[in-house]
């Protein structure tokens, strides 16, 4: 069974007729629809878009968290020992040593974040109160430093034996 009616697709503008009268209320009803379908297109499209940037930033910022907590296992000071300090001066003029004692301190390492694990520095904070050095190790360090004049020498060569009031 065959039909002489030309095929028209749904989707089609409305041509005028065979008097080259247009149908205005089809136009009409045409421009109308196309307008609604493409509002419906225009939000969906949107809401793909804004889907799909949401999902990116979700997944940036997991890998985000996973960055900054890699680097953070790596670059945390760690307590490792409670070390006493003491600081001795070596005199070049008469050869005498004079320690005094630089305080308690925590000394506490960072690693660089690699798998093997070695330390890239350490540092030593005063303890300001016991807990900081209650549960680990005892250690002693001594510093060595020569100095030109000791506080004997410089009486001898006459300056006043308290530098301080």
């Amino acid at each position: 069974m065959t039909s002489n009616l030309p095929y028209t697709r749904p989707d089609a503008p409305v041509l005028p007729d065979d008097d080259g009268n247009l149908d205005l209320d089809a136009l009409l009803a045409d421009s109308i629809q196309h307008k609604q379908d493409l509002k419906t297109t225009k939000k969906e499209a949107s809401r793909v878009k804004q889907s799909m940037e949401s999902t990116q930033r979700s997944r940036e910022y997991k890998l985000d968290n996973v960055r900054s907590e890699r680097y953070a296992l790596g670059r945390e000071w760690k307590p490792v020992a409670a070390v006493a300090i003491f600081h001795t001066q070596r005199c070049v003029a008469c050869g005498t040593n004079h320690t005094h004692f630089m305080g308690v301190f925590q000394r506490q390492t960072k690693t660089n974040g690699g798998i093997s694990g070695t330390i890239a520095c350490e540092q030593w904070v005063r303890a300001t109160d016991h807990t900081m050095i209650d549960n680990l190790p005892k250690e002693q360090k001594e510093t060595d430093e020569p100095v030109d004049m000791c506080i004997c020498c410089s009486t001898q060569l006459g300056y006043p034996p308290k530098l301080y009031a």
